[in-house]
């Protein structure tokens, strides 16, 4: 067993040096794919995580009519948590919403009656969904009609850059990973052509098709791997620089670590499993010609 997984490993490996120019081709494109990949990932991540310690800012309040009673001011908080845009309603009675403003705002709310109504704290399902939670809120009977409010700007700013985040992801990213496949692609390919006596004389011989073309999509992944580890190593190294500048010149603090295991595991999984498909699609067309 330990004697087969050697030859198959060897003629992989033996295969990556005779078309080593190749290789380099297949590893770097498909290294700036995942680089790029990951590069926007984490951007993502980082958006979503700075959107996450802003839940007052991102809220919608939902503001009753003053003479509202409760108990249809509570059927309205129902009618709201059953929209599909909405993650999480918060009831804020008007006694405790005073209360809030008065702790704030103690100078101001000195000797004055609450004139506040009950309200909700709404915490939405995506960031650019405020828009159209706001105009169904206020078309509810019940709800005062300039009684939703929210930071368009911010909700604005955020679904953008999500928007960007996601659009570069597919366009670039979708054509550095076409890029490389087609170069891991012509580099198996190339590599049966090279191969192709030897590979005949296996099969007159009476060798497997497993023991021919293992080490064909073994060398897709080991490319893929590589292309991987080159990408996350890259990432680890820019994120770092960057890290150290922001914390040169900010005084907002430490920024986040790095998530080096998450990084490096996703990264090399997926070029490992890309490397594998584009090999196997180089594989099974070349039969014909072997």
């Amino acid at each position: 067993m330990l004697d087969r997984l050697e030859f198959l490993f060897s003629e992989a490996f033996l295969s990556l040096r005779r078309n080593l120019w190749m290789t380099f081709a297949a590893v770097t494109t498909s290294a700036m794919a995942l680089l790029l990949l990951g590069g926007l990932g984490l951007v993502y991540m980082r958006i979503t995580e700075f959107a996450a310690t802003l839940p007052g800012k991102l809220d919608v309040r939902v503001y009753m009519e003053y003479e509202l009673d409760r108990d249809l001011a509570l059927e309205i908080g129902d009618e709201i948590a059953a929209l599909p845009e909405v993650a999480k309603v918060e009831f804020v009675p008007r006694e405790k919403g005073w209360e809030q403003y008065q702790e704030q705002f103690p100078n101001i709310t000195h000797d004055l009656e609450n004139p506040l109504p009950d309200s909700y704290n709404v915490r939405l399902q995506e960031v650019g969904d405020a828009d159209a939670v706001a105009s169904k809120v206020l078309a509810i009977e019940g709800v005062d009609e300039n009684g939703v409010e929210y930071r368009s700007d911010l909700h604005k700013f955020l679904d953008e850059a999500i928007r960007l985040i996601k659009l570069l992801g597919v366009g670039l990213g979708g054509m550095m990973g076409l890029t490389s496949g087609v170069l891991i692609y012509n580099a198996i390919r190339m590599a049966i052509l090279a191969r192709r006596k030897e590979i005949r004389i296996m099969q007159l011989v009476g060798a497997s098709r497993a023991t021919v073309w293992t080490p064909l999509l073994i060398e897709g992944v080991i490319q893929g791997i590589l292309g991987g580890a080159v990408a996350a190593s890259v990432l680890w190294l820019a994120y770092g620089f960057t890290r150290a500048l922001i914390a040169s010149v900010s005084t907002l603090g430490d920024t986040s670590r790095f998530p080096t295991l998450l990084a490096f595991s996703v990264l090399i999984i997926t070029g490992a499993l890309y490397g594998l498909i584009c090999s196997a699609i180089a594989v099974r067309e070349p039969r014909r010609i072997v």
